[in-house]
């Protein structure tokens, strides 16, 4: 019998957890909950890196629409005025029509493509100094287990979920 992977993830985090206790019995056990995805989406980091995918890419965004209306414009133009056109002209408006279209599909592969390595390497980004916030905290708090998704339970006693974000936000600060 196979379980859905996210209650898979809860049961091992679970049975990980007891493991622990168990192993830990005559000691202090300090356990805590971090909310990875409200951290991320919640950084300063992530506000700022979003602030400069935009400014990065307005520019392109804005020259692609260019393109598109010009297109569209040439589209109308030709819609009226085919009928009236000698067949060298239609053939050179066409010609052109279409090395415009061309050049346009490239141009937005191409930023799409660029879109997605930036978001992909700002995203990495963020969840590296994430990553690097909850360390810290878990050595100078000194945690023995450190729990994110999977959880079924947690108390908000353990939910250190706040404590990393201010980290990310003095380190933003920096």
């Amino acid at each position: 019998m196979f379980l859905p992977k996210p209650l898979f993830i809860a049961v091992t985090s679970f049975i990980l957890a007891i493991s622990a206790i168990t192993a830990h019995a005559q000691q202090d056990l300090k356990v805590a909950y971090v909310n990875i995805q409200s951290i991320v989406k919640s950084s300063p980091q992530r506000a700022e890196a979003e602030k400069k995918f935009k400014e990065e890419f307005v520019g392109r965004s804005e020259e692609i629409n260019k393109m598109q209306s010009e297109i569209t414009a040439l589209r109308d133009k030709y819609s009226r005025e085919a009928l009236t056109m000698s067949v060298e002209e239609r053939t050179k408006f066409e010609k052109d029509f279409l090395a415009k279209q061309r050049k346009l599909k490239w141009e937005v592969s191409v930023f799409e493509e660029d879109q997605k390595l930036r978001e992909k390497a700002m995203f990495n980004k963020i969840n590296t100094d994430v990553f690097k916030a909850i360390q810290k905290l878990s050595q100078d708090g000194k945690y023995d287990l450190v729990l994110t998704e999977g959880v079924i339970f947690r108390s908000q006693r353990m939910d250190i979920t706040d404590e990393v974000l201010e980290i990310l936000k003095k380190e933003a600060k920096k």
